[in-house]
């Protein structure tokens, strides 16, 4: 036992010393610490005092929605950020606090970091900072310079702008004055979708700017990569992130594409044009005022037109057929795919200098219940008709494949939209009805000459007309040709098209005679983003081919066949 006791006092000797020693290290440290003021001391007084972090443990790792634009989906992804991170940003946040407050310059927002073209923008705005007596700050909620001189609005170094095609003639028939007339009042939206929603849209705004007696600030077309329709602030903010005005560097790769960031890479599937680069707008514009918007950026319309935004009444949608504007009350019509109706009347009483709608889209979205209504609907959508004078190179492509086939009216047209959203999903219905549509030419079919389906009639052929089909005799003075525009990547081997061609011998595709690197299109660019646009003009072509012919047939839901059926009553009056 007096073994066992001596080897207790040994051990609890032991203890002490071990202690002893800890409590002379924990005060050591903590002195060191607080003379040096480490990090760790500081990260625990800000876990104690910040607001920012919670009582409760955080999780590892925060996550942060951001929204990518891609053709399948205009979804969020989710980006994982580190909790460090986090942390370090609160501390820098801190730190700054302590330092003098400095403006931070208009090109440093939304920059892309690039050493090149920050150090540019910075130059610029020091040579930019000579001229400050031109400058006046005009008080709004962004405290924006404003350009007293808005004659030369070229000369902005320090707000570059989206990289919209626009030409000097486009100043043509616009409005007098620069904009800035506080008695101006002004009517806007937010395009989205592909090309032919844009254009519905586009004609809804500018019914409804002339009515309520607005100038439209007229947006850009975009072309390429469809931008989906999302809620009003979403979609307003969607336009600002996607805009070119600081990829500058972008273009140097364009030929190398494999070299360019993700951010250069998305910027390739899209460019913008003003409308004129695709119609004749000269008409347009003496019936119905508009400027035009080419940036997005929210100081832009402070700097352009003046426009504050307390000066700005928001129209905001949450679901794609949100409102109906009535022109009158009481009309006695159903909501049919709306789900609120908003008045032409109300809409006029708005004090504020601009109007702001977000989706415009949507057949029947600005009624026209009188005639007058009617008319000025009819001349605007008249306006929106392809024109040699806006797109000569196009239409030389088409009259040489319309020539090829055999001259205008001399063969039948098809649209078969199956390669993309809705359309693909639904593929098996959509050409179910087509080919029940096309069952109307089944009994004039013949087999093909032994010289092809394009060559043309014998002269002998007293039944010769310059039409595919004379419906009268119910006979054709050739084997009817059919042209099948279509969005399929490879028509002939396509298994939804098997019965048409089997029907039908002698169906031509745009793939069939023509090579698009050998046209003038494949030649046709955006000098302001580098992006060759003709690429997305291909479609156009294929509309513009089928709106020759004699007949048109199209497919369901599609607001392109709608377009082409519309093309071919402009082109093939009855």
């Amino acid at each position: 036992m007096s073994f066992l006791h001596v080897r207790s006092l040994k051990r609890n000797r032991l203890l002490r010393r071990l202690a002893i020693f800890s409590l002379l290290t924990a005060f050591t440290f903590l002195f060191v610490s607080w003379l040096t003021e480490t990090p760790f001391i500081k990260e625990q007084q800000q876990r104690r005092t910040s607001p920012i972090i919670s009582k409760q443990q955080p999780p590892r790792y925060g996550h942060v929605k951001e929204h990518h634009h891609t053709a399948a989906a205009g979804g969020d992804v989710d980006v994982t950020v580190p909790r460090d991170f986090v942390l370090d940003s609160i501390r820098r946040i801190r730190n700054n606090r302590k330092r003098p407050t400095q403006r931070v310059p208009e090109y440093l927002k939304n920059n892309n970091d690039n050493p090149d073209t920050i150090q540019q923008q910075q130059q610029q705005q020091k040579d930019s900072e000579t001229d400050r007596s031109n400058i006046v700050v005009t008080p709004s909620n962004n405290d924006t310079p404003t350009n007293n001189n808005q004659g030369n609005k070229e000369e902005k170094p320090m707000y570059p702008e989206d990289k919209v095609y626009k030409q000097d003639r486009d100043q043509e028939f616009l409005p007098p004055g620069d904009g800035t007339d506080p008695n101006e009042k002004y009517l806007g939206f937010y395009p989205h979708s592909g090309f032919h929603n844009q254009r519905i849209a586009l004609v809804n705004a500018l019914l409804l700017a002339e009515r309520l007696n607005r100038t439209l600030l007229l947006p850009p077309v975009v072309l390429g990569e469809p931008i989906h329709w999302r809620k009003y602030d979403s979609l307003e903010s969607f336009h600002r992130r996607m805009t070119k005005a600081h990829l500058d560097h972008c273009q140097a790769s364009l030929e190398t594409p494999e070299n360019a960031s993700e951010t250069c890479l998305a910027s390739y599937r899209y460019t913008s044009l003003r409308w004129d680069r695709l119609f004749d707008m000269s008409t347009l514009k003496q019936r119905v005022r508009i400027r035009y918007r080419d940036d997005y950026d929210r100081s832009y319309l402070q700097r352009q037109y003046n426009i504050s935004a307390h000066d700005t009444y928001h129209v905001k949608d949450s679901i794609l057929y949100d409102y109906r504007i009535a022109d009158v009350k009481d009309h006695g019509k159903p909501l049919a795919k709306y789900q609120r109706e908003l008045y032409m009347e109300d809409l006029e009483a708005i004090p504020q200098r601009l109007l702001s709608f977000g989706s415009l889209f949507g057949t029947g979205r600005v009624m026209a219940s009188t005639s007058e209504a009617q008319e000025l609907r009819d001349f605007l959508f008249r306006q929106f008709v392809f024109s040699r004078k806006a797109l000569p190179d196009l239409f030389e492509e088409a009259e040489a494949i319309i020539r090829r086939l055999g001259g205008t009216g001399t063969y039948v047209a098809i649209h078969a939209r199956v390669g993309d959203s809705i359309f693909e999903r639904f593929s098996g219905d959509v050409m179910g009805k087509l080919w029940r549509d096309l069952q109307k030419y089944a009994p004039l079919v013949q087999q093909p000459r032994t010289e092809g389906c394009l060559a043309p009639p014998s002269l002998s052929d007293v039944s010769f007309s310059s039409r595919a089909i004379d419906w009268q005799s119910k006979t054709t003075s050739r084997p009817l040709v059919v042209f099948m525009a279509t969005d399929s990547l490879d028509p002939h081997n396509d298994p939804l098209f098997e019965q048409i061609f089997q029907l039908f011998p002698c169906i031509v595709t745009l793939n069939d005679m023509f090579d698009f690197k050998q046209s003038k299109l494949f030649d046709m660019v955006n000098p302001e983003d580098g992006i060759k646009y003709g690429k997305f003009l291909v479609p156009f072509l294929d509309g513009l081919i089928a709106s020759h012919a004699q007949e048109f047939t199209g497919s369901m839901w599609s607001t392109f066949s709608s377009y082409i059926k519309f093309l071919h009553q402009q082109y093939i009056p009855n």
